[in-house]
């Protein structure tokens, strides 16, 4: 059997370092220098690697610019996929079902298996959406919830469910996690929400994989009941302006 060269398994290596999120799409690759000294490789070995894998569709290599993970990599939807999703409500449930299964095993798996840096990222997290709650932005809210969820998922330290969840969150960018925020305003929907967050965190923490899930899907729940309201109140408004529009003048 031929041995494999040592540039097949340090490509290896890179590979599965940006499966597992350590190098995230759209990323620079440290320096090659730097890299080498990690990998305990020589730079021609490491050279050979990145050209490997930039032939592979996992890197961007740039003249003088370095190596980048390619933009594409790991998408979940096709283009027109993921238009349709964005663009229509009547998927937002959809979306909402699938995120109600994919997050409460994320979950369950984050509180197994969580690191210290995981800790700390997820920490980081709910700091944001608390300073994002406190000033009141809606969009700001809605990234910092997007990052929260992921960061769950990347705790996980399952890499088919995190690519997975990369993928839909592309959708969710500016569809169901901004539109929420925007129906929650600074009223006590806002509040609950923050505190289903931090309910969901304290599980996960204590490494409760239970009420982990259980938190997840109570919050997902509640996501989806504040979309009927919200939904069910624009359809009352347009019968009004239509009445409005019909009557004699």
């Amino acid at each position: 059997m031929k041995a494999e060269r040592m540039s097949d398994q340090v490509a290896r290596v890179v590979e599965k370092a940006i499966t597992e999120g350590q190098y995230p799409v759209g990323s620079q690759l440290p320096p090659e220098r730097e890299l080498a000294v990690r990998l305990g490789v020589s730079r021609p070995t490491l050279r050979q690697a990145l050209t490997t894998l930039a032939a592979r569709g996992w890197l961007e290599t740039r003249q003088g610019g370095g190596h980048r993970v390619c933009q594409h990599l790991g998408d979940g939807f096709s283009d027109p996929l993921l238009a349709l999703l964005s663009n229509d409500k009547d998927y937002q449930y959809d979306i909402l079902e699938y995120r109600n299964a994919l997050e409460g095993m994320a979950a369950w798996y984050a509180a197994l298996r969580l690191t210290h840096s995981d800790r700390q990222r997820l920490q980081a997290c709910v700091i944001e959406l608390e300073r994002s709650h406190a000033a009141g932005n809606a969009e700001e809210q809605a990234r910092a919830d997007a990052d929260f969820h992921l960061a769950i998922a990347e705790a996980s330290h399952n890499t088919v469910l995190l690519h997975s969840m990369k993928a839909l969150f592309r959708v969710l960018a500016t569809s169901i996690a901004e539109s929420v925020f925007q129906i929650a305003g600074q009223g006590d929907t806002a509040d609950r929400l923050l505190a289903q967050h931090k309910c969901l965190l304290e599980a996960i923490l204590e490494g409760d994989a239970e009420s982990a899930q259980r938190a997840s899907q109570a919050h997902l729940g509640f996501v989806e009941s504040c979309l009927n309201e919200s939904h069910r109140q624009g359809r009352q408004r347009q019968r009004g302006l239509q009445a409005f529009n019909v009557m004699p003048g």
